[in-house]
């Protein structure tokens, strides 16, 4: 089983903002729930498969988007 993993929540901020996607509209790219999202964004940890699906909206690698503390 995986373990559960942190996101870069600056970055995640950042990438946001640079595709101009609210909590909503990241919501329904990624099909995570905007209650989710908000507890990513601020320093919460998440599922592997969740940072996933929020790297795939960022056009990133997952491995871009996780903290060191993950490695």
């Amino acid at each position: 089983m995986m373990k559960n993993v942190r996101v870069n929540n600056l970055l995640m901020r950042v990438e946001m903002t640079k595709k101009r996607l609210t909590n909503e509209k990241l919501s329904a790219v990624t099909g995570v729930s905007k209650a989710t999202l908000s507890a990513v964004r601020n320093g919460k940890t998440c599922s592997y498969a969740t940072a996933e699906k929020i790297a795939r909206a960022f056009d990133k690698d997952v491995s871009e988007l996780l903290t060191k503390e993950n490695e």
